[in-house]
């Protein structure tokens, strides 16, 4: 590469690395920074998505070109799991949306992108910043409040600190970026985060988002997160999340916590996480949700379908419609039995979904061991398993998500730090 280069970093989140021969490694999330001085930085490495789904650092020094789109790697890479060290500022998660003080500006300075310059000992530096300014005196406008602000790039002399400002960092750029990704691969990155920093960027999460987001990340930290938040915003979360998760979360909780969110939530979302709390966090009931699609026997298939397409249903949860007598919330009436997802595909959308119901569905009790939960689950091929009282009433429904969060070990994500692969990739002219 050419001495001078100039690399954004922004423009390359998300691109795909390559090997020399074209085959693709993974995806770029973010460029780790070293501090060289009062304001000067080096990029030491890329924080690279490999396709086993795992963050691992690549040194820049296996860069061969960074064209747009793609970067061109070499070399041995080691497949440890990256961990952010504390003397590492990463340029997207710590910089991006940093106020910055400006020796010539008076407005409040928002770094927006950071350029990386190749350097002729082969080192690539901060030289290059994006940023918006506010505008400040007459640029201001007179018929608006609301602050204004303009684009301009800078070098990286005409800033005093890319650190200044005590207000939170924002994360705008940041959660733009994660638009498209799921929950998971976002629990998965700001658990490579320092925790005041992944507690920022969570808080300006929607609550939708932010439960999603939560039911992916373990227990603990879950505890962790929400104690960080004011009660109104955290029982605004916890009624966002699928009540077998909430009602997990609380019993993290101290109890005195858990009974205050209990009292602010809403009272039929507080109802349900209740009558979750109640069984044994090792049993059915205690896996069960209540959240899961539950019918008269009356109502016609294209009735049911259209419940079934709520985006909000697990797709698990949603293999199955549970049909019951009046009352159809839990605990209902006699449960009568399921009506599968591809047997409503195959019947007439007027048809009444009592007359394909499937009388003989199999079931667990709420004290049943997750041993036995799962033994059913495996044995009839079932995505999810409705959950009944000894009245034959319809308590809620296991999904087999749930089930493997459960059996899995703690550490099964490969959060801890120390579930590490301790095997190298070659990244070189034979792909391996």
């Amino acid at each position: 590469m050419q001495v001078g280069t100039l690399a954004y970093v922004l423009r390359l989140t998300d691109k795909t690395v390559f090997d020399p021969i074209g085959e693709s490694l993974g995806k770029v999330r973010d460029f780790v920074l070293h501090s060289t001085g009062a304001n000067q930085m080096v990029c030491v490495g890329m924080v690279v998505d490999v396709l086993t789904r795992k963050r691992i650092f690549v040194p820049m020094s296996r860069v061969l070109s960074v064209k747009p789109g793609q970067i061109v790697i070499d070399g041995v890479l080691n497949m440890r799991r990256f961990k952010q060290q504390k003397m590492e500022t990463l340029a997207v998660s710590d910089l991006l949306d940093r106020q910055i003080k400006m020796r010539d500006e008076d407005g409040r300075a928002y770094i927006q992108d950071i350029a990386l310059e190749l350097q002729k000992d082969g080192d690539w530096l901060i030289k290059k910043l994006y940023v918006k300014i506010e505008e400040t005196g007459s640029q201001k406008s007179l018929f608006s409040t609301q602050p204004k602000f303009y684009t301009k790039i800078i070098d990286i002399d005409d800033v005093i600190s890319l650190r200044h400002g005590t207000e939170p960092q924002s994360a705008t750029t940041l959660l733009e970026e994660w638009e498209d990704y799921k929950p998971a691969d976002i629990a998965e990155i700001l658990m490579g985060m320092p925790f005041k920093r992944r507690a920022e960027i969570v808080g300006q999460l929607t609550d939708e988002k932010f439960a999603d987001v939560m039911e992916e990340l373990p227990e603990t930290e879950q505890a962790r997160l929400i104690e960080e938040f004011d009660i109104e915003r955290a029982a605004d979360i916890v009624e966002s999340m699928q009540p077998d998760d909430a009602a997990d979360l609380l019993a993290k909780l101290p109890q005195k916590k858990s009974e205050e969110l209990l009292d602010t939530m809403q009272p039929e979302d507080a109802d349900d996480v209740k009558q979750l709390l109640k069984y044994n966090a090792d049993s059915a009931g205690g896996l069960m949700t209540t959240d899961c699609i539950i019918l008269a026997p009356e109502v016609t298939v294209s009735e049911a379908l259209a419940h079934i397409r709520q985006e909000e249903i697990p797709p698990a949860v949603a293999s199955l419609v549970l049909v019951t007598r009046a009352p159809n919330e839990v605990p209902t009436g006699r449960f009568i039995g399921v009506a599968h997802f591809q047997a409503l595909l195959r019947v007439p959308p007027h048809q009444p979904i009592g007359e394909i119901v499937d009388t003989d569905a199999v079931f667990v009790y709420p004290e049943d061991s997750v041993d036995e939960v799962s033994r059913v689950l495996a044995t009839y091929d079932q995505m999810s398993i409705p959950v009944l009282s000894h009245e034959h009433k319809l308590l809620g429904a296991i999904s087999v998500d749930d089930v493997l969060d459960h059996i899995l070990p703690e550490n099964w994500r490969g959060y801890n730090e120390h579930m590490r692969v301790g095997d190298d990739i070659k990244a070189g002219a034979d792909g391996k």
